[in-house]
């Protein structure tokens, strides 16, 4: 049995949400709130899954919106696999498909060594991180699912709890969601910037 293959289950329910994100003007306040009601609509209570072809602002947008309110939280890969990015309410679901669990489960090793905000006194008012930089810097070549683990890997020592975490750049799907899970407890408020300079609050 290969490491892959140990990892994966057949989670999957039949019934999930394939959260489609509706349109969005990230200049205007209203559309922004609009946008993440309707996310959060449709991911309420349910397993979510991503499609990794939405546009960068508007999948961590959506998948911010998701955190607090969805079971489960799942990216489908352009190449059509699933892999798991949350697991908040383990549970048997009816089996559809195999999932790749090795990204979450890297998750909740580092989470392990990351310090959060509420956790210190006085965090520092802010952190800048460029993940394109970082993603850059991750050996490429390898597996997605597996560059993006060692670029979550990488890039945990450079975190501080702080006021306010700005993330900056464009990099792949997975790699963005995933990281926007792990750094969330760090930060009591945590923006995005794409590659035109638009800048998102995901959460706060």
């Amino acid at each position: 049995m290969t490491n892959a293959q140990a990892v994966a289950s057949p989670m999957v329910a039949a019934e999930y949400t394939l959260v489609s994100p509706p349109g969005i003007n990230v200049h205007d306040p209203q559309s922004v709130r609009d946008f993440r009601t309707q996310v959060t609509l449709q991911a309420q209570g349910d397993p979510a899954i991503f499609d990794a072809r939405t546009p960068q602002t508007a999948l961590a947008l959506a998948f911010a919106a998701a955190y607090e309110v969805a079971t489960q939280a799942l990216m489908r890969l352009e190449d059509g696999r699933l892999v798991l990015l949350f697991d908040h309410e383990t549970r048997e679901l009816m089996p559809s498909e195999e999932v790749d669990e090795t990204v979450w489960a890297e998750i909740l090793k580092l989470k392990n060594k990351i310090v959060t905000a509420q956790d210190v006194a006085m965090p520092i008012p802010e952190l800048s991180i460029d993940l394109a930089a970082a993603w850059s810097r991750v050996k490429e070549g390898d597996d997605i699912v597996a560059r993006t683990k060692l670029f979550l890997k990488a890039l945990t020592p450079a975190l501080s709890p702080c006021a306010t975490l700005r993330l900056r750049g464009d990099i792949p799907a997975l790699p963005l969601l995933a990281v926007l899970y792990l750094v969330r407890p760090s930060a009591y408020t945590v923006e995005y910037a794409d590659v035109s300079g638009t800048v998102v609050t995901l959460f706060s």
